[in-house]
């Protein structure tokens, strides 16, 4: 009876996933978190309450995990791929303000793009699933 029970939760819809990636104003750092239990690096992301827009789920999982509240600061939107949304902030936003939710984030910094893209060459596992299409999205993997 459980495993039914288990399999039917999954299906449910608050199984879907929502996830944004925030680049620094100038395009150059990408806000990146690290997740307590995996040990990934990855962008803000998590699962969608139930009824939850995919862009209410990944600003509200951007501000869980990160502190950092992008409806009060201004950003342009550069895309959409799937239930991962990129944007870029207007004016620069400091590191030191990041509060990370410790009971889930261990880590929240800026990282350059640069660094990210060879890091994630040399060691992939240290990323999650999310990587792979935020890096397909700014044009990175070359």
């Amino acid at each position: 009876m459980s495993s039914i029970v288990t399999c039917m939760s999954q299906s449910d819809d608050t199984r879907k996933r929502a996830a944004i990636a925030v680049l620094d104003h100038s395009y150059q750092k990408i806000i990146m978190v690290k997740q307590q239990a995996s040990r990934k690096w990855g962008v803000p992301k998590g699962h969608l309450l139930k009824n939850e827009k995919y862009w209410d789920g990944a600003l509200r999982e951007l501000e869980e995990e990160t502190g950092f509240c992008l409806k009060h600061i201004r950003y342009d939107f550069i895309c959409r791929d799937r239930s991962l949304f990129v944007v870029r902030l207007i004016h620069p936003y400091p590191e030191s303000r990041f509060r990370a939710d410790k009971s889930e984030i261990s880590s929240v910094k800026w990282v350059a793009l640069s660094e990210l893209t060879e890091r994630m060459r040399s060691h992939p596992d240290d990323f999650n699933m999310w990587m792979r299409f935020v890096i397909t999205n700014l044009g990175l993997d070359n």
